[in-house]
């Protein structure tokens, strides 16, 4: 489950990235006796995001919580699962709204295209 916490850490880090500096991201391997028997990571390290002075308090206290470093690609993975499920479920929901309308304007285009067919692709002659 995405938590509102890791939403607000990004936003953080986009505020960090424009006023501040670019967080640099160590890629790092972590192997194991399971499978997968590795994964790739970015770790985000976190303190120099909490020496900033303008970073949110409910994003420091989460920060304080994690260890040195975080790893980012788990929580943009959930962020951008959510956004896509918005955005499908969001224009679900326009389409059922103008359902009506959208089926005017689909007759309307259907009568035009057969008077351009009339008028503009009959020859004159």
């Amino acid at each position: 489950m995405f938590e509102a916490e890791e939403a607000k850490l990004l936003e953080e880090l986009c505020n960090y990235s424009q006023h501040k500096f670019l967080p640099y991201l160590n890629p790092a391997w972590q192997f194991s006796q399971t499978v997968p028997l590795a994964e790739f990571q970015f770790r985000l390290r976190v303190e120099p995001l909490l020496k900033w002075d303008s970073l949110n308090a409910e994003v420091r206290m989460f920060l304080e919580r994690q260890e040195n470093s975080i790893d980012l690609r788990p929580i943009i993975g959930r962020y951008t699962r959510l956004v896509r499920e918005f955005y499908n479920w969001f224009w679900l929901k326009v389409e059922e709204k103008m359902a009506p309308e959208r089926i005017e304007y689909d007759a309307h285009v259907a009568e035009f295209m057969v008077y351009g067919e009339e008028v503009f692709l009959t020859p004159d002659w």
